[in-house]
């Protein structure tokens, strides 16, 4: 996915990607998606992602669930999830933010019961190949 794995690659493909699905008929008609992205802001990001919100969920990535791209930290793929924002909750639990994001992803698998059965992975395990603490909030977050 990225040749020679290094931030300046990396940023530039989520910056295409963002491009590409911004310019989608389904989401340009559609005035409650929004797309963002992220390779990082004071820092580079370990997994930078690009996101898919509907408006009458969430406008933000902190909070919420979406559909997102998480690019692995290595640079050796991109995993398609559905999602929940991981900052405001881990702001006001702490370390317990990740036992919370693993029940709420739970419970939504629960109201899916055909998934089980499908060639989706729910073990909520992106394979992100990171230890980067915020990128570990992503995986916990994972719903499918």
């Amino acid at each position: 996915m990225f040749p020679n794995v290094t931030w300046k690659n990396k940023t530039i493909s989520t910056v295409n990607y963002y491009i590409a699905i911004s310019n989608l008929d389904f989401i340009k008609n559609n005035p409650n998606l929004i797309v963002k992205s992220s390779y990082g802001k004071d820092n580079w990001a370990a997994v930078p992602w690009l996101a898919i919100l509907d408006s009458r969920e969430t406008d933000t990535t902190q909070d919420g669930t979406y559909v997102v791209f998480l690019f692995r930290e290595d640079g050796k793929g991109c995993h398609l999830k559905l999602a929940q924002g991981v900052t405001v909750l881990s702001r006001s639990m702490g370390t317990k933010a990740v036992a919370e994001l693993t029940k709420r992803a739970e419970r939504v698998r629960d109201q899916f019961p055909d998934m089980k059965n499908s060639d989706f992975d729910l073990s909520g395990d992106p394979r992100l190949e990171t230890e980067n603490k915020l990128a570990k909030l992503y995986e916990s977050s994972t719903i499918f």
